[in-house]
């Protein structure tokens, strides 16, 4: 089975019924960063969502991934793909986890262009 990785963007697209990114996710092994956790919370947040509805939105998240921790390891190895990526962090720790047979979902603008991306424009 085929894996990728989930960003904060692609999770709120897919919360929203997008459905070119419900397909790209569609039987495929889903793993999400943590910090896609506090992404989200934070976007919601201020949206103006009710807490119930986002609890529910990120257990529905946490339920259909397997949720990839941050780890000093994880965390140094994103440092460094910012440094020499010129990434911002939270990007650098979201690409961290990718693999050459494991790319991440996005239509996040900043990952345009970068390999190990599958880019969905919104």
């Amino acid at each position: 089975m085929a894996e990728i990785i989930v960003d904060s963007w692609a999770w709120a697209e897919y919360l929203s019924g997008n459905h070119k990114v419900a397909q790209a996710m569609e039987g495929k092994l889903l793993k999400t960063p943590a910090l896609a956790f506090a992404e989200l919370y934070r976007s919601f947040k201020r949206k103006g969502l009710a807490d119930e509805k986002i609890e529910k939105a990120l257990q529905s998240m946490a339920s259909k991934s397997i949720v990839l921790a941050l780890d000093a390891k994880q965390a140094i190895l994103a440092g460094k793909i910012a440094a020499e990526e010129n990434m911002h962090l939270s990007d650098a720790i979201i690409y961290s986890y990718t693999t050459a047979s494991v790319p991440v979902l996005t239509g996040d603008a900043d990952f345009r262009g970068r390999q190990k991306v599958i880019f969905i424009s919104g």
